[in-house]
Protein backbone atom coordinates (compact mmCIF):
# COMPACT_ATOMS: atom_id res chain seq x y z
CA UNK A 1 0.00 0.00 0.00
CA UNK A 2 1.58 3.29 -0.83
CA UNK A 3 2.29 6.02 1.65
CA UNK A 4 -0.97 8.60 1.83
CA UNK A 5 -0.63 11.55 4.74
CA UNK A 6 2.61 9.95 5.85
CA UNK A 7 0.69 6.00 6.22
CA UNK A 8 1.41 3.35 4.57
CA UNK A 9 4.62 2.22 2.85
CA UNK A 10 6.38 4.19 0.41
CA UNK A 11 5.63 3.50 -3.17
CA UNK A 12 7.45 1.13 -5.28
CA UNK A 13 9.00 3.18 -8.46
CA UNK A 14 10.11 1.60 -11.88
CA UNK A 15 13.40 1.40 -13.39
CA UNK A 16 12.51 4.59 -15.62
CA UNK A 17 10.52 5.96 -12.71
CA UNK A 18 13.91 5.91 -10.98
CA UNK A 19 15.91 7.40 -14.11
CA UNK A 20 13.14 10.35 -14.28
CA UNK A 21 13.48 11.30 -10.30
CA UNK A 22 17.27 11.26 -10.53
CA UNK A 23 17.54 13.41 -13.80
CA UNK A 24 15.10 15.57 -12.38
CA UNK A 25 17.89 16.65 -9.83
CA UNK A 26 20.18 20.19 -10.80
CA UNK A 27 24.08 18.98 -10.54
CA UNK A 28 25.02 18.88 -7.07
CA UNK A 29 24.97 16.64 -4.18
CA UNK A 30 21.45 15.76 -4.19
CA UNK A 31 21.67 14.40 -7.50
CA UNK A 32 24.77 12.13 -6.89
CA UNK A 33 23.01 11.08 -3.40
CA UNK A 34 20.18 10.14 -5.19
CA UNK A 35 22.54 7.97 -7.56
CA UNK A 36 24.17 6.15 -5.20
CA UNK A 37 20.64 5.35 -3.65
CA UNK A 38 19.59 4.46 -7.05
CA UNK A 39 22.41 2.12 -7.90
CA UNK A 40 23.23 0.56 -4.14
CA UNK A 41 19.84 -0.36 -2.37
CA UNK A 42 21.53 1.26 0.62
CA UNK A 43 19.44 3.29 3.49
CA UNK A 44 19.98 6.93 2.77
CA UNK A 45 21.39 7.50 6.62
CA UNK A 46 24.28 5.23 5.25
CA UNK A 47 24.67 6.72 2.49
CA UNK A 48 25.38 10.05 3.64
CA UNK A 49 27.87 8.89 5.70
CA UNK A 50 30.13 7.20 3.35
CA UNK A 51 33.55 8.87 2.90
CA UNK A 52 36.31 8.51 -0.10
CA UNK A 53 37.35 5.50 1.23
CA UNK A 54 34.84 3.61 1.87
CA UNK A 55 34.42 3.81 -2.26
CA UNK A 56 36.54 0.45 -3.73
CA UNK A 57 37.46 -0.41 -6.88
CA UNK A 58 34.68 -2.99 -7.19
CA UNK A 59 32.64 -2.34 -4.12
CA UNK A 60 31.22 -0.03 -1.47
CA UNK A 61 32.21 -0.81 2.39
CA UNK A 62 29.07 0.35 4.67
CA UNK A 63 30.57 0.17 8.04
CA UNK A 64 29.02 -1.06 11.10
CA UNK A 65 29.28 2.48 12.64
CA UNK A 66 26.75 3.56 10.11
CA UNK A 67 24.54 0.66 9.29
CA UNK A 68 21.07 0.32 11.56
CA UNK A 69 22.16 -3.34 12.02
CA UNK A 70 25.61 -2.29 13.38
CA UNK A 71 27.16 -4.91 10.89
CA UNK A 72 29.57 -3.50 8.23
CA UNK A 73 28.67 -5.35 4.27
CA UNK A 74 30.00 -4.85 1.21
CA UNK A 75 27.80 -3.74 -1.68
CA UNK A 76 29.48 -4.53 -5.52
CA UNK A 77 29.67 -0.97 -7.41
CA UNK A 78 27.27 -1.38 -9.78
CA UNK A 79 29.14 0.20 -13.17
CA UNK A 80 27.04 3.38 -13.89
CA UNK A 81 27.38 4.01 -10.27
CA UNK A 82 30.89 3.66 -11.07
CA UNK A 83 30.83 6.58 -13.51
CA UNK A 84 28.36 8.74 -11.88
CA UNK A 85 30.47 8.52 -8.67
CA UNK A 86 33.83 9.60 -10.51
CA UNK A 87 32.18 12.19 -12.67
CA UNK A 88 30.98 13.83 -9.07
CA UNK A 89 34.71 13.38 -7.85
CA UNK A 90 36.57 15.16 -10.54
CA UNK A 91 34.13 17.16 -11.33
CA UNK A 92 31.78 18.76 -9.30
CA UNK A 93 32.52 17.75 -5.63
CA UNK A 94 35.10 20.63 -5.01
CA UNK A 95 32.38 22.99 -5.59
CA UNK A 96 29.44 21.57 -2.88
CA UNK A 97 28.06 22.19 -0.56
CA UNK A 98 27.66 26.27 -2.26
CA UNK A 99 27.83 28.17 0.87
CA UNK A 100 28.43 31.51 -1.07
CA UNK A 101 26.89 31.34 -4.31
CA UNK A 102 28.32 34.95 -4.91
CA UNK A 103 31.50 33.45 -5.17
CA UNK A 104 32.12 32.98 -8.94
CA UNK A 105 35.58 30.94 -8.32
CA UNK A 106 35.85 27.72 -6.37
CA UNK A 107 39.79 26.34 -5.60
CA UNK A 108 39.70 22.66 -7.37
CA UNK A 109 40.87 20.24 -5.09
CA UNK A 110 40.15 16.61 -4.93
CA UNK A 111 39.12 15.02 -1.78
CA UNK A 112 41.06 13.51 0.60
CA UNK A 113 40.37 9.58 1.56
CA UNK A 114 38.72 10.85 4.68
CA UNK A 115 36.58 13.49 3.01
CA UNK A 116 32.69 13.01 3.06
CA UNK A 117 30.98 12.44 -0.37
CA UNK A 118 28.25 14.51 0.57
CA UNK A 119 29.48 17.35 2.87
CA UNK A 120 28.09 19.74 5.51
CA UNK A 121 28.11 22.71 5.53
CA UNK A 122 30.91 22.33 8.18
CA UNK A 123 33.58 19.94 6.86
CA UNK A 124 34.02 17.20 9.42
CA UNK A 125 29.91 16.47 8.80
CA UNK A 126 28.42 15.29 6.04
CA UNK A 127 24.87 16.85 4.04
CA UNK A 128 22.22 15.96 6.73
CA UNK A 129 18.93 13.78 6.01
CA UNK A 130 16.36 16.56 6.55
CA UNK A 131 18.62 18.51 3.81
CA UNK A 132 17.93 15.72 1.00
CA UNK A 133 14.61 15.16 2.05
CA UNK A 134 13.63 18.66 1.33
CA UNK A 135 14.67 18.33 -2.12
CA UNK A 136 13.72 15.08 -2.68
CA UNK A 137 10.21 15.92 -1.99
CA UNK A 138 10.27 19.14 -4.48
CA UNK A 139 11.73 16.83 -6.97
CA UNK A 140 8.68 14.06 -6.48
CA UNK A 141 5.84 16.60 -6.06
CA UNK A 142 7.42 18.35 -9.88
CA UNK A 143 7.31 14.81 -10.72
CA UNK A 144 3.72 14.03 -9.57
CA UNK A 145 5.36 10.90 -8.13
CA UNK A 146 2.86 10.45 -4.78
CA UNK A 147 3.52 8.31 -1.67
CA UNK A 148 7.32 8.76 -2.65
CA UNK A 149 9.76 9.09 -0.06
CA UNK A 150 13.55 8.80 0.80
CA UNK A 151 12.24 4.37 1.40
CA UNK A 152 11.43 4.00 -2.06
CA UNK A 153 14.54 3.85 -3.69
CA UNK A 154 15.40 1.13 -1.14
CA UNK A 155 12.15 -0.53 -1.66
CA UNK A 156 11.73 -0.17 -5.24
CA UNK A 157 15.38 -1.69 -5.69
CA UNK A 158 14.86 -4.94 -3.86
CA UNK A 159 11.12 -5.97 -4.87
CA UNK A 160 13.11 -5.34 -8.44
CA UNK A 161 15.79 -7.73 -7.50
CA UNK A 162 12.88 -10.35 -5.97
CA UNK A 163 10.67 -9.98 -9.21
CA UNK A 164 14.30 -10.57 -11.29
CA UNK A 165 14.33 -14.28 -9.75
CA UNK A 166 17.12 -13.52 -7.36
CA UNK A 167 16.89 -15.34 -4.36
CA UNK A 168 15.75 -14.11 -1.26
CA UNK A 169 19.28 -14.94 0.81
CA UNK A 170 21.24 -13.06 -1.49
CA UNK A 171 19.42 -9.48 -1.22
CA UNK A 172 19.79 -10.21 1.98
CA UNK A 173 23.73 -9.82 2.14
CA UNK A 174 23.52 -6.64 -0.14
CA UNK A 175 20.68 -5.07 2.00
CA UNK A 176 21.50 -5.90 5.22
CA UNK A 177 18.58 -7.76 6.73
CA UNK A 178 18.54 -10.10 8.99
CA UNK A 179 15.76 -11.80 8.57
CA UNK A 180 13.49 -12.59 6.20
CA UNK A 181 10.82 -10.98 7.71
CA UNK A 182 12.54 -8.02 7.96
CA UNK A 183 13.15 -8.29 4.04
CA UNK A 184 9.74 -8.86 3.35
CA UNK A 185 8.48 -5.98 4.73
CA UNK A 186 10.43 -3.82 1.97
CA UNK A 187 8.97 -6.18 -0.78
CA UNK A 188 6.32 -5.05 -2.84
CA UNK A 189 3.97 -8.49 -3.77
CA UNK A 190 4.39 -9.59 -7.65
CA UNK A 191 0.92 -8.61 -9.46
CA UNK A 192 1.52 -11.22 -12.44
CA UNK A 193 2.69 -13.99 -9.92
CA UNK A 194 -0.09 -13.04 -7.45
CA UNK A 195 -2.62 -13.71 -9.99
CA UNK A 196 -0.60 -17.21 -11.07
CA UNK A 197 -0.92 -18.42 -7.63
CA UNK A 198 -4.48 -18.16 -7.82
CA UNK A 199 -5.20 -19.64 -10.76
CA UNK A 200 -3.48 -22.51 -9.63
CA UNK A 201 -6.21 -22.66 -6.99
CA UNK A 202 -9.59 -25.14 -7.33
CA UNK A 203 -9.92 -27.81 -10.27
Amino acid sequence: MPKDQRFGQAAILSPEQLQELCNSFPVGQHKYISYVLTFSGARVSEVLALRWRDIKDDYILFKSINTKTKKSRQVNLHPKLKYYLAEWREKYWYQFPLLNKQIKSTERRVPTPDCFLFRGKNKNTHLTRQAFDKQLRAQLQQLMMEGSSTHSYRRSNLTAAKNNGLALADIMQISGHTSLDALNKYLEPNQEEMKRVVGAFGF
